[in-house]
């Protein structure tokens, strides 16, 4: 969200300067500010690329284009390409994940995606500021706006685009939103002033603070579980308690994500204490998905256990204890799917979290003993696992 918003910000001052070389001078700053910006994006997360299609279109449908005679915006690319470079060159090194992610994804939660799911997700995330988004983009495309700045909402109408046609998640069009709710605060300003109105933008102030108020609670924890979850179910907004696999909880799914750590990490811990001593220095602590291992991870040293390992996602890449394991108590799965990995397998607890989502609502903590194989060569064998 910082890097998008800095990098249209960058791209709206370059808009207000174009078609003049005598503001040349002012839109050089602007211009590796957009690069550096797009590169910090490229270094945080590689959906920043959809923003690079919005702004290479911008670009190439304003004036801006002209600047490409200047060394200026060639400049701007490659501070983006050295940002980027770092993990670009670690995609490479580990036969590019990202995409191996997106694979995965597409097969599991964003073939759920359909467009009009997407589209009505946009308002439905931003609650009572949706007027000024939908103002926003209507001033920029036909507005007020739309003589000097057209280009950005070409910018988000290409991003747009893209994600439909990907079937994106619907909050990574998210980032785009500031630029449309600032873009719809200054037409609401221009269209008061015309008619010498002054009672708009603090109307229009009060409605946002009592609806974010209203709403505060579905996107910070400030109420106990129990009533958080009357509350949702009180507003009726189910896309707020509606998770990435179309199932609906009681929570919103960040919280519910959030919910039952301790208590699993006390499990894992307590099954990691009950054996003998030393087994305990052969024993490996495995979470079955890198939110388990996350929870894992984050209570390790506070109750006394080995920090853990996973195949989820980039926990895979983060190594292996750098002594023998013949012992596994892994946090997931079941007996039947451990078996051809260990002599005997355990399930040694179960934890329950009715909060929690539906994976996590009933979790097995099993101990496997004597693996086939050395660990390393499972590892490698069995590679990570994504989505």
């Amino acid at each position: 969200m910082v890097w998008w918003s800095l990098a249209l910000l960058a791209l709206v001052e370059l808009l207000a300067r174009a078609g003049s070389v005598a503001d040349l001078q002012g839109r050089k700053a602007w211009w590796m500010v957009l690069g550096i910006a797009l590169g910090l994006g490229a270094m945080t997360k590689f959906s920043i690329a959809f923003l690079m299609m919005g702004v290479t279109a911008a670009i190439f449908l304003s004036p801006l284009r002209q600047d490409l005679r200047t060394r200026w915006p060639w400049l701007a690319a490659l501070a983006v390409a050295l940002l980027a470079l770092p993990g670009i060159a670690g995609q490479i090194a580990w036969d590019w994940p990202f995409l191996t992610q997106m694979t995965s994804l597409r097969h599991s939660q964003l073939d759920r995606v359909t467009s009009g799911a997407f589209l009505v997700a946009q308002p439905l995330m931003l609650g009572p500021a949706a007027l000024l988004m939908l103002m926003g983009a209507w001033s920029l495309l036909a507005g007020s706006l739309s003589h000097r700045f057209r280009p950005a909402a070409f910018a988000a109408v290409a991003v747009l685009i893209v994600l439909l046609a990907l079937h994106g998640k619907d909050y990574y069009f998210a980032p785009m939103h500031p630029l449309l709710i600032a873009a719809g605060a200054v037409a609401l300003v221009h269209w008061s002033e015309r008619r010498g109105w002054r009672w708009p933008v603090p109307a229009t102030v009060a409605f946002l603070l009592l609806g974010g108020a209203l709403l505060l609670p579905l996107g910070a924890p400030i109420l106990p579980r129990d009533e958080l979850a009357r509350y949702a179910a009180r507003t009726g907004v189910t896309q707020a308690v509606t998770t990435n696999y179309g199932t609906v909880l009681p929570l919103p799914q960040d919280f519910a994500d959030m919910i039952g750590w301790e208590e699993l990490a006390a499990a894992v811990a307590g099954a990691y204490r009950s054996l003998p001593e030393a087994d305990q220095s052969q024993a490996a602590i495995v979470g079955g998905n890198y939110g388990r291992a996350g929870a894992l991870a984050l209570y390790a040293r506070r109750q006394g256990m080995p920090y853990p390992i996973s195949r989820h996602g980039d926990f895979y890449n983060w190594g292996l204890p750098d002594h023998p394991i013949d012992i596994l108590i892994i946090a997931g799965g079941t007996v039947e799917e451990l078996q051809p990995i260990c002599v005997t397998v355990t399930e040694v607890a179960r934890v329950a979290n009715p909060w929690g989502v539906e994976e996590e609502q009933d979790v097995p903590i099993n101990v496997c003993r004597g693996l086939v194989r050395p660990l390393p060569t499972l590892w490698r064998e069995l590679g990570p696992v994504w989505g």
